[in-house]
């Protein structure tokens, strides 16, 4: 891919996934690129980029602006899809802080729903599992979190949590 104005020296774009909206096809990539305070492992953010018509190549980008105290607070990974019945598109992410070299909070995932215009509309970090319901840090590493995977299934959200073992929790009109 080219990505055109977002290409930067020291930013690396990867881990996407697809999602489609009826305005298009739409990629959600983990976007890597130099730390404003210098840190070795970079800045992570989301960026959505529109697909052109025939899907193969962006052609338009939006950095996801999650409503969050810390403007240094990480993004990647996003996983997400459309959903019609809310008019909102739904993205769970791996989140996370640095509190330089050596000290962060370890991986939590946030969840959030964004309008057409990629505003998010709602923010919350699950309490499922080891992920602690807010940004602080997590001590044990059985605890971090990484790599849920939400989907709409007969009308309920669902979440696939883990692969091994099989665990999917399936929620009804709320958390």
């Amino acid at each position: 891919y080219s990505f055109g104005k977002a290409e930067a020296p020291g930013t690396d774009y990867f881990n996407p996934g697809i999602i489609e909206r009826p305005d298009r096809l739409w990629l959600l990539t983990r976007a890597s690129g130099l730390h404003p305070m210098g840190f070795m492992y970079g800045q992570n953010a989301i960026i959505a980029f529109k697909l052109n018509d025939n899907g193969k190549q962006p052609c338009y980008g939006k950095v996801l602006q999650w409503p969050v105290d810390n403007p240094e607070q990480h993004f990647e990974d996003p996983r997400g899809f459309y959903h019609p019945a809310i008019g909102q598109t739904l993205i769970g992410c791996c989140s996370f802080m640095w509190n330089g070299p050596g000290d962060w909070t370890g991986p939590h995932q946030a969840f959030g729903a964004f309008d057409e215009e990629w505003n998010c509309k709602k923010m919350d970090y699950p309490l499922i599992g080891g992920n602690p319901g807010t940004m602080e840090k997590i001590k044990a590493h059985k605890d971090y979190e990484k790599n849920w995977l939400w989907f709409l299934h007969e009308g309920s959200l669902v979440l696939l949590y883990k692969a091994n073992p099989w665990t999917v929790i399936v929620f009804g009109n709320r958390w």
